[in-house]
């Protein structure tokens, strides 16, 4: 590798952990603070950086929360990848065992929920006084859904769906369960479960709830 190469990974390394400090900070002051209430030179002092950086970076605001909201989603995979290249889905992608499937997506949602859950309450509140962020959480609960809808189908393309769950309400379950991440703070944040045990629990939740009988026992 030629020293301009070193030189240009390393400033993208640099430049990625400045946006990671900056999204985490945003994401702690939102969830303690507000969003509303909390400004971008907060923000800045939080992370450590100048608030131009921020500006440069992100734009608005509102460009600040899409960030937040694609670092929770990717639940510690590097969330400038699309979703098609983290190795958990690729995987996901090429079993053929239903229950593997589930279980998979049990874990991803295990990694997501300590960033997820505090995001879905400040969009929540975010967006009750404001049409620009409503957009923002109507967009990311439907990108979720779908997400699920694509897990669900390929549960059905290997005839593994119980008889009387079609593809809405086998989405519609998953999305009850793991689309606002409620279940593992109530679990996790609420009753001392460790993160190992509600992965497990979860696993074994959608698939009795979702596979047909002999699949995956």
């Amino acid at each position: 590798m030629t020293d301009e190469a070193v030189k240009t990974r390393t400033v993208g390394a640099r430049r990625t952990a400045t946006r990671r400090k900056v999204v985490d900070a945003a994401l702690e002051l939102w969830s303690t603070r507000g969003f509303a209430t909390t400004t971008l030179q907060q923000v800045a002092d939080a992370a450590g950086v100048h608030v131009q950086t921020i500006y440069l970076a992100f734009g608005t605001k509102a460009g600040l929360l899409a960030a937040v909201i694609e670092l929770a989603r990717a639940g510690g995979e590097d969330e400038n990848n699309p979703p098609t290249r983290f190795p958990w889905v690729q995987e996901l992608l090429a079993t053929k065992d239903p229950a593997r499937k589930l279980r998979l997506y049990a874990g991803h949602v295990r990694r997501a929920s300590p960033k997820g859950a505090p995001l879905v309450a400040v969009l929540r509140v975010a967006a009750r006084d404001d049409p620009e962020i409503e957009a923002v959480r109507a967009r990311y609960a439907d990108e979720l859904y779908e997400g699920m809808k694509d897990l669900v189908r390929g549960l059905q393309d290997l005839d593994a769906l119980r008889a009387d769950v079609d593809v809405d309400r086998a989405a519609d379950t998953l999305f009850t369960l793991t689309g606002t991440f409620q279940s593992y703070e109530l679990l996790v944040g609420e009753r001392g479960w460790s993160p190992d045990e509600y992965e497990r629990w979860l696993g074994d939740v959608l698939c009795d709830l979702l596979l047909a009988r002999g699949v995956g026992d």
